[in-house]
């Protein structure tokens, strides 16, 4: 833990680390019955949101009378083309717009969806050898939303360019849902340890209180997904390119500051969010677990979610496992390891409220690979004390030999 004059140093290094924007709990998302894993997505907010157990809510609020508008960002594997759907909300109203594509206006009152069909969504995924399984909720399942996703995702896109696919991706139509969740829930405690650090989170009290309290819906793995605009800056740097877009990464909290340090965020294993109008109570966050990248980065999520560098589509990948080769095995992902770029962050469930130009304040630094040392540590303690042990069991038996 840091002392008091290295707290105060801090705010004065840090004058100027801000929300840059803020995304919503992912409530919607598009499912494929016919079985292929569609990851789903997600909306940006204007200026101020609410937390709650789940982390940020989706509902659309309202600053002095403003209203704030939301954009859009997909991501898939799959179907990169989701990227071209644009969503934005009017009063209580979800819209989405696509090429093409009248206007889909979608209700977010649970009353609406009242006598629609319940479709279990799992939170899974591919794995090299196999998939991976966290949970399972039972979402609604909105009709006309359905009928207009699966419209446009069945349409033909230029033959010349995509070999007659369609937008899906394939050359066959598919077979969507629209899908909203509401009460159901998942409890990070209760993930399966399916990989080292769950596990760990089983056994281990430290890494028990990291998952304790938190709660999510259609997100990946935690309730928030911090990503520092400063670090996309020295990516884009050895990228060599003006700028590496900060929507690929797909991040519900996203820092800036002139003073903020590439990486930084990386080494706090708490923060403190607050106010500088003392509009809210601050909020405690912690660090779960730095962010392991599978390749949606390298994708445009702004346009078509085409791949950023045609001639070099995974790029991130190569150089961020260049620069920072330990970061990307990290044995505490198992399967899941990949290069770091964001964190995991956990609020143990407490409700408050979040706003652009919110302070952010670290309270403990950690090196991240500080549990690497660890272990290193403790084997090569192990190993003095095997030593130790045959040295003192060869002395025994020389005392044993002597006259």
């Amino acid at each position: 833990m840091l002392c008091k004059a290295s707290l105060n140093k801090l705010k004065t290094v840090l004058p100027s680390i801000f929300f840059h924007s803020l995304e919503f709990d992912r409530t919607w998302c598009i499912v494929d019955l016919e079985g292929t894993h569609v990851p789903k997505f997600e909306a940006i907010s204007g200026r101020r949101v609410c937390v709650n157990r789940l982390g940020i809510r989706w509902i659309r609020l309202t600053l002095k009378g403003t209203r704030y508008h939301f954009s859009f960002i997909s991501f898939s594997l799959q179907i990169p083309t989701l990227a071209t759907i644009k969503v934005s909300f009017d009063s209580d109203i979800l819209c989405l717009d696509a090429p093409g594509m009248s206007q889909l206006k979608v209700p977010t009152s649970e009353d609406a969806y009242a006598d629609a069909p319940t479709i279990r969504v799992e939170s899974a995924g591919p794995i090299a050898g196999g998939t991976w399984s966290l949970a399972f909720l039972d979402c609604k399942q909105h009709a006309k939303g359905s009928a207009w996703i699966n419209e446009y995702l069945n349409k033909p896109v230029d033959a010349k360019e995509t070999d007659g696919r369609l937008i899906n991706g394939k050359k066959i139509p598919g077979k969507f849902a629209f899908v909203r969740s509401f009460q159901d829930v998942v409890d990070l405690g209760s993930y399966p340890p399916i990989l080292p650090l769950i596990e760990r989170a089983k056994k281990n009290s430290e890494y028990k209180a990291r998952f304790e309290g938190n709660y999510r819906r259609l997100s990946d793995f935690a309730p928030f997904l911090l990503v520092s605009k400063s670090s996309a800056k020295d990516l884009a740097s050895m990228c060599e390119v003006g700028e590496y877009p900060i929507r690929s990464f797909r991040g519900n909290i996203v820092i800036d500051g002139d003073e903020l340090e590439p990486w930084a965020e990386e080494t706090w294993a708490t923060l403190e969010i607050s106010s500088t109008t003392g509009a809210h109570e601050p909020l405690v966050v912690h660090t779960i677990k730095q962010c392991p990248r599978c390749t949606v980065p390298c994708r445009d999520q702004t346009t078509t979610g085409q791949f950023l560098f045609k001639d070099n589509k995974f790029m991130l990948w190569k150089v961020l496992k260049r620069v920072f080769p330990s970061k990307f095995s990290d044995p505490e992902w198992g399967s899941w390891a990949g290069v770091f770029m964001g964190v995991y962050i956990g609020h143990n469930g407490m409700e408050g409220k979040l706003a652009v130009g919110d302070v952010i304040t670290p309270k403990n630094i950690v090196p991240w690979d500080a549990h690497l040392k660890k272990e290193k540590q403790m084997k090569v303690l192990a190993v003095l004390g095997v030593g130790v042990a045959v040295v003192s069991v060869g002395a025994a038996l020389l005392l044993k030999q002597v006259p």
